[in-house]
């Protein structure tokens, strides 16, 4: 049995709160053993994600990895199939996945 969500609107709730937890269900950020001045998870708060759940871990500091490097694997919500879904990897980033990297 696949586990299910149902939203019930009373009319005295903040519907749109609860639509936007579902939205963007949380967030796994992950950063290489260089970066080490902030948590992610405060930068996150700071440029608005106040609602959405954030774990914050770091990479394993492989020998010749890309260093300087933060990852954010987002969990959210949608009809989107595994294949219609498009990820991002910015500047040096486009390394590590060179085929799925698009241009934002």
């Amino acid at each position: 049995m696949s586990p299910s969500v149902v939203v019930l609107d009373y009319g005295s709730g903040n519907l749109r709160s609860a639509e936007r937890a579902l939205t963007r269900a949380g967030a796994d950020v992950s950063v290489t053993p260089d970066l080490d001045a902030e948590f992610p998870a405060f930068a996150a708060r700071e440029l608005g994600w106040t609602d959405v759940p954030l774990m914050c871990g770091r990479e394993i500091p492989v020998p010749g990895a890309l260093g300087r490097c933060i990852r954010v694997l987002v969990s959210w919500n949608t009809a989107k199939s595994q294949r219609e879904i498009r990820h991002a990897f910015l500047h040096r980033a486009k390394e590590l996945r060179p085929a799925w990297a698009v241009e934002v």
